[in-house]
């Protein structure tokens, strides 16, 4: 006879094997780094703004994330043209998955004018 302590029993002792793991989960390929190209004045009159990109950088590099990613840093010489310009390499030379870029509007805007022509994501 089932009475509801037992079908209780039941049902929670499935839902932990569930839970355990005891089903095998979907194998997940390796697939290779994303790839993120980053645009930041570096130099020039807003190279303040970029001051702490190395040390952030370095953080993340020895984070267990830093593996699945791969940061190319393109310093846009507080020019708007340059930023422009670094932004169309790491697209078209680079092949970045994703683009970030930070500073004021006159180094960002150019990077995601180019990142939005390309079809590129962008954050800023």
């Amino acid at each position: 006879m089932i009475t509801r302590r037992n079908l209780l029993k039941g049902t929670a002792a499935t839902g932990l094997v569930a839970a355990t793991g005891a089903f095998p989960m979907p194998a997940i390929a390796q697939g290779a780094k994303i790839r993120v190209g980053y645009v930041s004045p570096q130099s020039g009159p807003l190279a303040a703004f970029a001051e702490a990109d190395n040390f952030i950088l370095s953080n993340f590099a020895s984070s267990e994330a830093a593996s699945q990613f791969e940061i190319i840093v393109k310093d846009s010489q507080s020019n708007p043209n340059r930023a422009a310009e670094v932004a169309q390499d790491l697209i078209v030379d680079d092949e970045v998955d994703l683009m970030m870029v930070a500073s004021t509007p006159e180094t960002t805007n150019p990077v995601t004018t180019t990142a939005e022509a390309e079809g590129i994501p962008l954050i800023s």
